[in-house]
Parts: structure tokens; C-alpha cells; sequence
């Protein structure tokens, strides 16, 4: 299989990223494609060994067999964590550095060779990875075309140099995902790589400073890695280690070798063992419910209510834009002035949509339009946006960076705020951290776990992904009313959404075809969840690294004090305890409303946001005669 972006495969979309956690579920898509019912060997070279050890615990009751060379089990994860102190070429960064080193592999010029030997040369020479000329040739016909004028240009995608998904395997997260691995895994290694050497630290170090040479290695700086590398094979239940002569790749270099190899540990392994293994657990739907977390439905039904507001009309001025973000349409509304000294950008959450901020637009421009220039964002696949290509999907992480496209694409040279609602808040969190000097304020509205798990649940989720994703139809329903596509709006959200919240939201995701026949324009992907959800740690990063206020804005009601008091989840509280690791000054307010503050007690919300803003001086607005509502006793505001 060529991934992604290498050999004939074609490159990701430009709004995408390459990322470990997709092309793993694309391995059982190519299986599926093929007719693998019945359970099947993998094997992996290198970063394909690593995604086919993840492929043998995410999708254990389908792989017989794991056969890894040159690989680590992920155990790179912890030059994440360490990465600073270490200094070493990683194998994951946070997302601070992988925006700019995302932004200069756009610019990158394909390597352009004279002639197809000059290419296989090139490759076989390698500094890093030297290997025979069979090899060499073997990846470089896959990975040059040639030219009009006779000569042969790279075709490997320049954007896989380094661009990485922002949520890294943590070791945590690695040794948990390892242990649902159900059949036998044969690692096969050089024995002058640094896993041939995990058992003999001094050796290992030996080894690391002799293929680096990085003058900020330490002995105990490096110890993690080593340490991290004997755990992921020690939380792997059936793994045998071989240990053979020859470079990294070779498997190329020496097939013959590797082969025999191979051929007796599965005749040792599987030739003759039945193999019985379970497909994992829902473990989120069964510790936490469908319903994603806190939100208990009133004794009205929605259904009840959606006659009251047929449908609302913007008041004020606003302005639609569609941009083109790296290939991908998105759709935004702006409310005041372009040139207003005080900018914001408000991103959803996943369930809705740019008119959830309507509202808190109106009144902007109704009381302050000369000082604060507000923009909704329709997030890919919601709203009037385009849609993700179906070999994406959607993430909050991959989503993140957009939020700065969105800034450059309105030329907003200085510091802006970031205005989030619910689980959107995991983007807010992730670009505040990642570049603080281009935020200046961070607003959470009813902020909750920022959609993040622990590493106990990241297998189920990405199998679970990957069903969800089989099963989904594309197809866009339709209705015959616009009130019956309303229903069907308020009936697919697991918070409960006011009628004044959903004619808003109905206003860009409904869309009439023809007399008496309506449609749903989100995308239907979005409601599958994420193959790769913010990790606790990703969380932890992030916040972190915040230097700007934060506010966060909470709102309070029966339903959610009974249901916090009655089922207090482990989740929630993980979540909550990463705040007290924020850097900045960080204010938390309590006001009577439902989860649609913004929308249904908007004028009270923005008031706090106001004078939270005013306080910090994140904006100096002036009120003029409206009326301010002060911080409540029940608030809380410290710096570390």
C-alpha cells in the first residue's frame, strides 16, 4: 500500500493533514475493498510498522498476525512529552511548531533530478536511511514522473515532511492501546538500532549519541525514550523481538533473511492455534451514554416548542464571505466594522452552526459596531461550508489551524480573541497555546471537557469511528416542511436547543430544493466521532503554554446541577482539574441561562463578556448608556 501522499497514491486535500490514526483506518478500508472477511496478516516497514502494531489493537479481532520491522510500537511517543528537553528529530510535536513547519512544506519546490538514475542515487545515498540499489530503485520509480523536458521531479507530497497530526500517541496512551493486542506480533530489527539495545541502557545511550549527536542529550534527558521503548514492549501481551544484520531497510536489502524469519514464527505462532478474538467494547457509550455528557432535556419536549418561532429574521447588518482555506469553501458572517480595534472569531460547537452567534452579533452591532468587529464561522461540513472529502475526517485538531487561516484571510495583523462554545473549546485551547502572540483573550462558553478522553478509551474510539464512518449514509434527508426538517434538527442534537437556538441554526443548514421539499445541507460525517479526539495530555499542552486571558463563561440550571451531582463522571473531573495548569490569569462565572446562553440569554452573556473583557484588558470598550452587569460573588479569578 502506497500511504497517502507517497508513490501513485494521491495526495491528501490541501485543508488535510496526514496523520497516523486515518491511514490506520484506511488500512481496514483497503481489507474491506478487498473481501477480508476472515482475519489476515499486516505488516509494516518502519512508520508502517508502528501504524500496523496500532492497526492489531484497534482492529484486534481482524489481524491473525503482526509482523513489524524496524519499527518502535509507537514508542516514539514520548519524544512528545520530552521533546524540549531532548532536542531530538521527534516523532510528534505539539502544535506550535507544526504551523509554521506546515506553512513552509506548502512552499516547498519538488526535488527535480536530471535523470531517473540521478534519482535512484539520490535515494540510495540517503544520509539517514542508505540502502541497496534495488531498493532505492524499487521506492524511486514509485516516487518521480517524468517531466516534459525529460527530466524527473519528486512526487512525494512536500507536506508529509513533518506535518503530523497535533495529537501525537502519548506513552500512556500507547501502552493502553497495546494491550488490547490479541495476536502475535514478530518485531524484526537491526541489531545496531536502538531497539536491539532497549535491555542495556548504556549501550542505547551509547547508540542515540552516536546517530544524533545532539550536543542537548543527557542521561537523563534520554532515559525516557528508553524507558518508554521497554514499557510499549512490555504492555504488548504476545510479542517476540529478532534480532538480524543489515540496514533499515532491509527487509528490501535482504529479503531472503526476513522471509525465513517471518515464515518461522508463523509456523511457530499461527499454523495451527485457533484464533478467537473480540472486537473491542463501546467503553464511551457504555460508561458515559450516546448523549455525550452533561445536558438533561426539560420537561418540554422540543417538538412542543417549534411552533412558537417559525422563523427569525437577522436584524442587523451583517456580511456573508465564503473563503477558500487551503481548498476547503467556508463560510462566515461579520458583524461591525472591518476596521474595528477590537476583532474576535466564534467557532461552534460541532452541532451547530455560524447563526448560533447571531445574536451576540446583533447586539454588537446595535450598541458597538465601530469597536468590535465580530466573525461566525460555519466549520467545514456545517452551515452554508463545504463539505470534508470522504477520506477525511472531521477533527477538532485538523480544524484547529483554520481558525488562523480565517485571521490572515481578513488581514488581521494584530492579536485577535477567540470566542468557543461547548466542545468547540479544544480548538480555542489548542491555538491559544500554540500561539499566544497571536491571541489575545480566550472565551469559553459553557466550556465542559473540551472533547477530550483518557488513553484508557482511544481504541474503542477509533474502531468505533471507523464503523460508525461504514455505516453512515451520505445521502442528505429530505421534508416535506420546513418544520418537520426543524424537528429533525432539535431530534439528531444531544443538547437541548431552544426554538430561538434552532431557527437561527435552521437558517443555514436547511435549504429548499423545490415546493414542499426541504433538506439538511451538514454533512452527515460530522455526528461520526473522531478517530483521533484530543487526549487529556494534547489538553494538558495546550493550556499549559496559554499566556492571554481566559474567561470561562458557564451556565447554570437544574437539569445540570442534578445530573452533575447524580453521575459526577471521572471524564469531567480529568478534564476540569487541567485548568488549574493554565499560566495566565483565567476568570470563571456562573450565570442562570441555558447551554445557549449566547443565543438565548444573549444580552446578559455579552455584558460578562464585557466587563471580563475590560478588567484584563483584553478590549477597552466603551458601554455608553447600556447597562453592566458586574462579576458575581460566585466568580473566581487567580494567577499561578
Amino acid at each position: 500500500m502506497d500511504p497517502p501522499g507517497c508513490g501513485l497514491s494521491q495526495h491528501r486535500p490541501a485543508c488535510g493533514w496526514y496523520n497516523d490514526y486515518e491511514e490506520c483506518i484506511m488500512m481496514m478500508q483497503v481489507a474491506d475493498k478487498l473481501g477480508w472477511d476472515e482475519p489476515f496478516i499486516i505488516c509494516g516497514h518502519s512508520r508502517g510498522s508502528n501504524l500496523s502494531g496500532l492497526a492489531a489493537s484497534v482492529f484486534r479481532h481482524r489481524i491473525r498476525a503482526a509482523l513489524l520491522i524496524e519499527g518502535s510500537l509507537m514508542a516514539s511517543g514520548c519524544y512528545i512529552t520530552h521533546y524540549e528537553q531532548v532536542g531530538l528529530p521527534t516523532g510528534g510535536l505539539p502544535l506550535k511548531p507544526l504551523i509554521p513547519l506546515d506553512r513552509k512544506n506548502r512552499e516547498r519546490v519538488p526535488r527535480i533530478f536530471d535523470s531517473l538514475e540521478d534519482a535512484i542515487e539520490h535515494n540510495r545515498t540517503n544520509p539517514t536511511f542508505p540502502k541497496a540499489r534495488a531498493t532505492a530503485e524499487g521506492i524511486a520509480t514509485r516516487h518521480v514522473k517524468k517531466l516534459d523536458d525529460g527530466r524527473y521531479q519528486f512526487t512525494h507530497d512536500t507536506r508529509t515532511y513533518g506535518q503530523l497530526h497535533p495529537h501525537m500517541i502519548y506513552p500512556e496512551t500507547n501502552m493502553s492501546m497495546r494491550s488490547n493486542t490479541a495476536c502475535p506480533v514478530l518485531s524484526i530489527n537491526i541489531r545496531s538500532g536502538h531497539i536491539a539495545l532497549k535491555h542495556d541502557y548504556d549501550k542505547f545511550y551509547d547508540q542515540v549519541q552516536t546517530q544524533w549527536a545532539n550536543p542537548q542529550f543527557t542521561r537523563e534527558n534520554v532515559r525516557p525514550y528508553f524507558d518508554d521503548i521497554n514499557a510499549t514492549f512490555n504492555a504488548t501481551p504476545d510479542i517476540t523481538l529478532r534480532l538480524v544484520a543489515g540496514k533499515h531497510h532491509v527487509h528490501s536489502d535482504d529479503p531472503v533473511t526476513i522471509s525465513k524469519v517471518a515464515l518461522e514464527f508463523l509456523e511457530e505462532k499461527i499454523s495451527s492455534a485457533e484464533f478467537e478474538a473480540s472486537k473491542l467494547e463501546d467503553i464511551k457509550l457504555s460508561e458515559i451514554g450516546f448523549h455525550d455528557y452533561i445536558y438533561l432535556l426539560p420537561d418540554v419536549s422540543p417538538e412542543a416548542q417549534l411552533e412558537e418561532i417559525v422563523d427569525v429574521a437577522v436584524k442587523s447588518l451583517c456580511e456573508e464571505f465564503t473563503l477558500d482555506v487551503l481548498g476547503q469553501n467556508i463560510c462566515v458572517k461579520r458583524w461591525g466594522s472591518k476596521d474595528a480595534k477590537f476583532k474576535a472569531i466564534a467557532w461552534c460547537d460541532e452541532q451547530d452552526n455560524a447563526g448560533s452567534f447571531d445574536r451576540l452579533g446583533e447586539i454588537i452591532v446595535e450598541k458597538m459596531p465601530e469597536q468590535i468587529c465580530l466573525i461566525a464561522v460555519d466549520r467545514p461540513g456545517l452551515g452554508l461550508s463545504g463539505h470534508l472529502s470522504l477520506e477525511q475526517w472531521y477533527d477538532v485538531g485538523c480544524e484547529a489551524p483554520l481558525l488562523l487561516d480565517i485571521a490572515d484571510a481578513f488581514h488581521w495583523n494584530d492579536p485577535f480573541t477567540i470566542i468557543v462554545h461547548d466542545r468547540a473549546a479544544a480548538a480555542g485551547l489548542m491555538v491559544a497555546g500554540a500561539l499566544p502572540e497571536r491571541v489575545n483573550g480566550l472565551i469559553c462558553l459553557d466550556y465542559v471537557n473540551a472533547a477530550s478522553l483518557p488513553s484508557y478509551m482511544y481504541a474503542s474510539e477509533m474502531f468505533y469511528c471507523y464503523e460508525e464512518d461504514k455505516n453512515t449514509c451520505l445521502e442528505q434527508p429530505t421534508f416535506s416542511s420546513y418544520t418537520e426538517a426543524k424537528k429533525y434538527l432539535s431530534n439528531k442534537s444531544d443538547r437541548y436547543r431552544s426554538d430561538l437556538v434552532l431557527s437561527h441554526v435552521a437558517r443555514r443548514s436547511l435549504k429548499q430544493l423545490e415546493e414542499n421539499v426541504w433538506v439538511c445541507t451538514d454533512d452527515p460525517r460530522r455526528r461520526i466521532r473522531s478517530p483521533h479526539p484530543p487526549n487529556f495530555e494534547t489538553i494538558r499542552r495546550a493550556v499549559t503554554r496559554i499566556r492571554t486571558p481566559v474567561l470561562f463563561l458557564n451556565s447554570k440550571n437544574e437539569q445540570k446541577d442534578v445530573l452533575l451531582k447524580e453521575k459526577p463522571l471521572q471524564v469531567l473531573r480529568s478534564m476540569q482539574e487541567k485548568l488549574f495548569l493554565l499560566n495566565s490569569t483565567y476568570t470563571t462565572l456562573h450565570m442562570d441561562g441555558s447551554h445557549y446562553m449566547h443565543v438565548d440569554n444573549a444580552e446578559e452573556c455579552l455584558q460578562h463578556i464585557l466587563h471580563w473583557a475590560n478588567s484584563n484588558n483584553v478590549w477597552q470598550v466603551d458601554f455608553g448608556k447600556s447597562k453592566l452587569i458586574t462579576a458575581r460573588a460566585d466568580s473566581v479569578r487567580s494567577k499561578l
